[in-house]
C-alpha cells in the first residue's frame, strides 16, 4: 500500500478546502460574478444560481470518500462559468499560501472539452490528463464515445476517466447530459464508477443566452 501512494495511484490526502462552506460560497460567488463579467455578460443573482453555489460550496468543505462534481444540464445556464470560478477559488487560495488546501496539491488545473481530449489522443496519445491533480471537462456528451484511427478502435474519454477513478484524482465535469444518459452513452462500467466518485449538482435554470 505505501508503494502505491508513493507512485500516487492514491491521492495523500482527498480533496477539501479548509475554510466554512459560507465562506466558500461567499467566495465562489464573487468568482463566479467576475467570470460573468468578464464575458461582457450581466450578472443574474437568482435562487438557481445561489443554490448552485451552496451546494458546490458544500462539496468542497465537506470532507467525502466522492473525489469529482459533475455539474449537468441544458446549454446556457452557467455551467462551463462555473468551471472557471471554481479555478479561479483555488487559484486565489493559493495566492494566499495554499494553507486551505491539501498539501503537495499542483496548482495547474487544465480545463479541456471532452473533444480536445480525443483531439489529444489522435495526434499525441497524450497522457498527461491522467495524472493531474485535478483535471475539468468541459461539454462531456458532445464527443463521439468511439474513434477509430489506423484501423484502431479508441475510447478516448472513457479511458482517461476509468484511469482517473482508478488513481482517485479530482475531476470537475460539466455536460448537457441528464443523469440519466450517462450510462446509455458510457455503459455499466463508467455509469457505476461515476455513481462512486462523483458529486451530482443539476442546473435547471432557464439559459441565460436566450434572445
Amino acid at each position: 500500500m505505501r508503494q502505491l501512494h508513493q507512485q500516487k495511484l492514491f491521492p495523500k490526502e482527498s480533496f477539501k478546502i479548509d475554510l466554512p462552506v459560507e465562506e466558500i460560497a461567499r467566495l465562489l460567488m464573487n468568482c463566479y460574478v467576475e467570470k460573468v463579467r468578464e464575458r461582457n455578460r450581466q450578472f443574474v443573482h437568482d435562487e438557481h444560481t445561489e443554490r448552485q453555489v451552496m451546494t458546490i460550496a458544500e462539496i468542497l468543505g465537506t470532507p467525502s470518500h466522492k473525489f469529482g462534481i459533475l455539474l449537468s444540464g441544458q446549454c446556457g445556464n452557467g455551467k462551463t462559468t462555473m468551471l472557471y470560478a471554481i479555478r479561479t477559488l483555488i487559484h486565489f487560495l493559493y495566492s494566499r499560501g495554499s494553507r486551505y488546501l491539501p498539501k503537495d496539491l499542483s496548482s495547474e488545473i487544465p480545463i479541456v472539452t471532452a473533444k480536445r481530449v480525443i483531439e489529444e489522443t489522435i495526434s499525441s496519445d497524450h497522457m498527461a490528463f491522467r495524472h493531474q491533480d485535478i483535471l475539468m471537462i468541459d461539454d462531456l456528451g458532445h464527443e463521439p464515445t468511439e474513434i477509430v484511427h489506423y484501423g484502431m478502435v479508441y475510447t478516448p474519454v472513457v479511458d482517461l476517466l476509468e484511469a482517473r477513478y482508478e488513481r482517485m484524482k479530482y475531476t470537475i465535469i460539466s455536460t448537457n447530459l441528464p443523469p440519466t444518459e450517462i450510462r446509455p452513452k458510457y455503459k455499466n462500467r463508467l455509469a457505476d464508477r461515476f455513481n462512486e466518485m462523483m458529486n451530482f449538482v443539476e442546473f435547471t435554470g432557464e439559459s441565460y443566452r436566450l434572445i
